[in-house]
């Protein structure tokens, strides 16, 4: 151990900008001031495992948000018949799939008993009304008209769902 304890931390980087006034920031850029304060656990007193709950779906909805952003991507290169970037973006979205899936794991930390204790002050709220998950899915081909009923109380975004019903899906553009 050090004698001193400063002695012990990492120099900093030579050319690290350290005067950022007015200038672009990682969490600026980022607007990590949003994100950040975006989780608010309900359940009082506070239980310790709501805010996984919570963050775990806001990771989520990130990823379904990316994976939005590629698939529209997808669709309009395969319209415009260019296949080899549609490939690329392609293989980011079985990626962003696969950190999905992989990161569930995290939440499957959380066991059923644990998860009651807080289930209640979700009320009606379910994952199965995620309007980007049905986007994505209706992007992907598995198109229930159905599903439109669902997000009656979310006009606008009852509204783009409608929208990606009536046009084609990666799957139909494939065919």
């Amino acid at each position: 151990m050090p004698e001193h304890p400063h002695e012990n931390i990492r120099p900093l980087e030579k050319g690290i900008e350290l005067d950022l006034a007015d200038r672009t920031t990682y969490s600026g850029y980022l607007r990590l001031d949003k994100i950040l304060s975006a989780q608010k656990p309900l359940s009082d007193p506070p239980h310790h495992d709501e805010m996984l709950f919570i963050v775990m779906h806001q990771v989520a909805e990130l990823w379904f948000k990316l994976n939005l952003h590629e698939l529209r991507a997808a669709i309009a290169l395969i319209q415009e018949g260019d296949l080899d970037p549609c490939l690329k973006i392609l293989a980011r979205v079985s990626q962003i799939q696969h950190q999905l899936f992989e990161g569930w794991g995290v939440l499957e930390t959380l066991t059923p008993v644990e998860y009651v204790e807080f289930r209640d002050v979700l009320g009606t709220a379910s994952g199965f009304q995620s309007l980007s998950y049905r986007k994505m899915e209706f992007l992907l081909g598995n198109k229930n008209a159905g599903m439109l009923e669902v997000f009656d109380h979310e006009p606008e975004g009852q509204r783009e769902l409608r929208d990606i019903l009536e046009n084609p899906s990666l799957y139909d553009e494939f065919l």
